[in-house]
Protein backbone atom coordinates (compact mmCIF):
# COMPACT_ATOMS: atom_id res chain seq x y z
CA UNK A 1 0.00 0.00 0.00
CA UNK A 2 1.33 3.62 -0.43
CA UNK A 3 1.18 6.50 1.73
CA UNK A 4 -1.69 7.88 0.50
CA UNK A 5 -3.90 4.85 0.85
CA UNK A 6 -2.78 4.92 4.50
CA UNK A 7 -3.67 8.04 5.23
CA UNK A 8 -7.11 7.57 3.30
CA UNK A 9 -7.87 4.25 5.49
CA UNK A 10 -8.47 5.98 8.68
CA UNK A 11 -10.91 8.36 6.88
CA UNK A 12 -12.62 5.19 5.48
CA UNK A 13 -13.13 3.19 8.68
CA UNK A 14 -14.15 6.42 10.54
CA UNK A 15 -17.30 7.02 7.75
CA UNK A 16 -17.91 3.01 8.22
CA UNK A 17 -18.05 2.84 11.44
CA UNK A 18 -20.43 6.01 11.73
CA UNK A 19 -22.81 4.01 9.16
CA UNK A 20 -22.87 1.03 11.29
CA UNK A 21 -23.59 3.03 14.37
CA UNK A 22 -26.48 4.89 12.55
CA UNK A 23 -27.79 1.68 11.21
CA UNK A 24 -27.65 -0.03 14.37
CA UNK A 25 -29.63 2.86 15.95
CA UNK A 26 -32.33 3.01 13.15
CA UNK A 27 -32.39 -0.20 13.80
CA UNK A 28 -33.16 -0.04 17.57
CA UNK A 29 -35.55 2.69 17.01
CA UNK A 30 -37.67 0.79 14.33
CA UNK A 31 -38.05 -2.47 17.04
CA UNK A 32 -39.09 0.46 19.54
CA UNK A 33 -41.70 1.84 17.43
CA UNK A 34 -43.14 -1.55 15.99
CA UNK A 35 -43.12 -2.47 20.46
CA UNK A 36 -44.98 0.89 20.29
CA UNK A 37 -47.42 0.01 17.73
CA UNK A 38 -48.27 -3.32 19.03
CA UNK A 39 -48.97 -2.02 22.58
CA UNK A 40 -51.22 0.98 20.59
CA UNK A 41 -53.14 -1.41 19.00
CA UNK A 42 -56.58 -2.21 19.55
CA UNK A 43 -58.62 -4.60 17.35
CA UNK A 44 -61.72 -3.72 15.70
CA UNK A 45 -65.32 -4.19 16.97
CA UNK A 46 -68.78 -3.58 16.18
CA UNK A 47 -71.94 -4.80 17.63
CA UNK A 48 -75.22 -3.55 15.93
CA UNK A 49 -78.40 -3.34 17.24
CA UNK A 50 -80.02 -5.24 13.85
CA UNK A 51 -77.35 -7.42 12.82
CA UNK A 52 -77.73 -9.17 9.34
CA UNK A 53 -74.51 -10.86 9.49
CA UNK A 54 -71.64 -12.15 11.82
CA UNK A 55 -68.13 -12.62 11.35
CA UNK A 56 -65.11 -13.73 13.50
CA UNK A 57 -61.66 -12.79 13.15
CA UNK A 58 -58.66 -14.62 14.02
CA UNK A 59 -54.89 -14.30 13.57
CA UNK A 60 -52.36 -11.76 14.33
CA UNK A 61 -51.35 -8.22 14.02
CA UNK A 62 -52.78 -8.26 10.42
CA UNK A 63 -56.05 -9.28 11.68
CA UNK A 64 -55.78 -6.99 14.94
CA UNK A 65 -54.50 -4.22 12.29
CA UNK A 66 -51.41 -3.02 13.75
CA UNK A 67 -49.87 -0.41 12.03
CA UNK A 68 -53.35 1.49 10.66
CA UNK A 69 -53.37 4.64 11.77
CA UNK A 70 -56.73 3.81 14.08
CA UNK A 71 -58.91 0.47 14.90
CA UNK A 72 -61.31 2.36 12.02
CA UNK A 73 -58.82 1.79 9.34
CA UNK A 74 -57.83 -1.51 9.86
CA UNK A 75 -59.30 -3.94 7.68
CA UNK A 76 -61.62 -5.11 10.47
CA UNK A 77 -63.05 -1.64 10.49
CA UNK A 78 -63.15 -1.15 6.79
CA UNK A 79 -65.31 -3.98 6.81
CA UNK A 80 -67.39 -2.53 9.35
CA UNK A 81 -68.37 0.59 8.04
CA UNK A 82 -68.41 -0.78 4.52
CA UNK A 83 -71.08 -3.53 6.00
CA UNK A 84 -72.55 -1.71 9.05
CA UNK A 85 -74.86 -4.44 9.74
CA UNK A 86 -72.17 -6.56 10.14
CA UNK A 87 -71.10 -8.07 13.89
CA UNK A 88 -67.88 -8.50 13.95
CA UNK A 89 -66.06 -10.32 16.87
CA UNK A 90 -61.94 -9.50 16.58
CA UNK A 91 -60.42 -12.55 18.41
CA UNK A 92 -56.83 -11.35 17.02
CA UNK A 93 -53.75 -11.25 18.90
CA UNK A 94 -50.30 -9.57 18.10
CA UNK A 95 -47.45 -12.07 17.78
CA UNK A 96 -50.30 -14.64 17.47
CA UNK A 97 -49.16 -18.01 15.93
CA UNK A 98 -51.44 -20.61 14.16
CA UNK A 99 -51.42 -23.02 17.74
CA UNK A 100 -52.74 -19.24 18.96
CA UNK A 101 -55.61 -19.08 15.99
CA UNK A 102 -56.39 -22.74 16.84
CA UNK A 103 -57.77 -21.17 20.85
CA UNK A 104 -59.39 -17.87 19.41
CA UNK A 105 -61.49 -20.51 17.39
CA UNK A 106 -62.58 -22.38 20.36
CA UNK A 107 -66.37 -21.11 21.73
CA UNK A 108 -70.00 -22.19 21.49
CA UNK A 109 -70.26 -19.01 19.07
CA UNK A 110 -71.44 -19.70 15.58
CA UNK A 111 -70.75 -17.34 13.06
CA UNK A 112 -71.48 -16.52 9.40
CA UNK A 113 -67.89 -15.63 8.19
CA UNK A 114 -64.35 -16.35 9.75
CA UNK A 115 -61.74 -14.58 8.48
CA UNK A 116 -58.07 -15.73 9.56
CA UNK A 117 -55.23 -13.46 8.99
CA UNK A 118 -52.23 -15.19 10.55
CA UNK A 119 -48.92 -17.13 9.06
CA UNK A 120 -46.22 -14.21 9.53
CA UNK A 121 -45.36 -15.29 12.91
CA UNK A 122 -45.12 -18.76 11.48
CA UNK A 123 -43.00 -17.92 9.20
CA UNK A 124 -40.73 -15.71 10.64
CA UNK A 125 -40.37 -18.61 13.99
CA UNK A 126 -40.76 -21.11 12.04
CA UNK A 127 -43.39 -23.10 13.61
CA UNK A 128 -45.26 -24.66 10.99
CA UNK A 129 -45.65 -28.31 10.96
CA UNK A 130 -44.85 -30.60 8.09
CA UNK A 131 -48.30 -31.65 7.35
CA UNK A 132 -51.05 -32.34 4.90
CA UNK A 133 -54.07 -32.39 6.72
CA UNK A 134 -53.79 -30.02 9.55
CA UNK A 135 -52.73 -30.32 13.35
CA UNK A 136 -54.73 -32.96 14.90
CA UNK A 137 -56.77 -30.60 17.33
CA UNK A 138 -58.19 -28.75 13.93
CA UNK A 139 -61.72 -28.65 14.18
CA UNK A 140 -63.59 -31.65 12.81
CA UNK A 141 -66.54 -29.60 11.71
CA UNK A 142 -64.35 -27.35 9.31
CA UNK A 143 -64.87 -28.61 5.54
CA UNK A 144 -62.37 -27.08 3.78
CA UNK A 145 -58.79 -26.72 5.50
CA UNK A 146 -55.10 -26.33 3.86
CA UNK A 147 -51.85 -25.35 5.46
CA UNK A 148 -48.73 -23.46 3.51
CA UNK A 149 -45.82 -21.52 5.41
CA UNK A 150 -42.37 -22.67 4.56
CA UNK A 151 -43.90 -26.31 4.80
CA UNK A 152 -47.05 -25.74 5.33
CA UNK A 153 -50.72 -21.59 5.59
CA UNK A 154 -54.24 -22.58 7.65
CA UNK A 155 -57.53 -21.49 6.14
CA UNK A 156 -60.41 -22.32 6.38
CA UNK A 157 -63.84 -22.38 4.11
CA UNK A 158 -67.04 -22.16 4.44
CA UNK A 159 -69.10 -23.17 1.54
CA UNK A 160 -72.21 -21.02 2.67
CA UNK A 161 -71.68 -17.91 2.69
CA UNK A 162 -73.45 -14.67 1.39
CA UNK A 163 -72.89 -10.86 1.59
CA UNK A 164 -75.24 -8.88 4.14
CA UNK A 165 -78.37 -8.02 2.74
CA UNK A 166 -79.99 -4.11 2.24
CA UNK A 167 -76.13 -3.10 3.44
Amino acid sequence: MTSRNWRVLPVVASVAAVALLFTTGCAAWRIGQAADLARKSTPFQQSPADVALSLLIVGDSTGVGTGASSPEASLAGLLGRAYPRLRIDNRARDGATFADVLRQLQGAQRYDLVLVQAGGNDVIRRTCAPTSTGPPSWPASAPTVWCSCPRATWAMHRSSLHPPRGS
